[in-house]
């Protein structure tokens, strides 16, 4: 992870996000660690309003995840929650190039 920042910043430096509205957008939430973690590391940075959005996420994760937002969004909150990856036709791992492309963009 520490490798992919340090890549993926120096590609594009970060959005000021002090007292913008921001949106945090993930697949999909199993134990939701990721967008907790994302989600204070916004916080910490002040935005006037931080919501997340996801299409699935397990049950737990919803419960621990959305207290952390001002906007709580999940399409689906199935109680027979497995992986993100069994609510999707394909889903494949996104390369660092392919990220790289997207920063590039």
């Amino acid at each position: 992870m520490s490798r992919r920042r340090k890549a993926y910043s120096a590609l594009r430096p970060p959005i000021p996000v002090a007292g913008r509205a921001v949106i945090v957008v993930d697949d999909g939430l199993a134990t939701g660690a990721t967008m907790r973690a994302a989600l204070t590391t916004v916080r910490a940075q002040q935005p006037g309003e931080l919501a997340c959005a996801v299409p699935v996420a397990s049950i737990q994760a919803a419960a621990d995840v959305g207290p952390l937002a001002d906007v709580f969004v999940a399409l689906e909150t199935p109680a027979e929650f497995q992986a993100v990856g069994q609510f999707y036709t394909h889903f494949p791992q996104v390369s660092d190039r392919e990220v790289a492309a997207i920063l590039l963009s």
